[in-house]
């Protein structure tokens, strides 16, 4: 029988998925390297309020959509729905009673499925196996390969 909760089940990318890992490393190299050109490179404290506030806006833009991106993007199972998160747009969604499988990521992305294997709602390849198996631990369904 499947665990019924009061409240949703929240499932976060996580950083030991290696996609993730990847973005998080590059994002941070280049925030890191924004950094460095601003206060190396000439420095941007004696040239001024504008010049800071044009290099401080140059680190958000950097660092912003990846932190948007890790609280953003997550999987909330409640006991009537399955919803998946994105960066941008309306979450996905699918009745609980519908889901019948998981079909594990490949090439970045899975699927929730029905009875007939059809995709209910996708998600992108930012979880590990241990939370997969959770979530069809919670659903009580198997996990299946694509």
């Amino acid at each position: 029988m499947t665990e019924l909760r009061s409240t949703p089940a929240v499932f976060r990318c996580s950083l030991r998925n290696g996609r993730v890992a990847y973005l998080v490393i590059v994002m941070g190299l280049c925030t890191a390297g924004v950094l460095a050109a601003g206060l190396v490179g000439g420095g941007v404290a004696g040239r001024g309020a504008g010049q800071f506030l044009l290099w401080l806006g140059a680190v958000v833009l950097v660092a912003g959509p990846t932190v948007a991106y890790l609280r953003r993007t997550k999987i909330v199972i409640d006991a009537e729905q399955v919803r998946v998160h994105t960066l941008i747009g309306a979450p996905g969604t699918a009745r609980r009673e519908a889901v019948a499988g998981i079909r594990t990521p490949r090439s970045g992305a899975g699927f929730f499925a029905d009875a007939e294997d059809k995709v209910l709602v996708p998600f992108r390849d930012v979880y590990t196996r241990a939370q997969l198996a959770e979530m069809a631990g919670m659903l009580g369904v198997d996990l299946r390969p694509r």
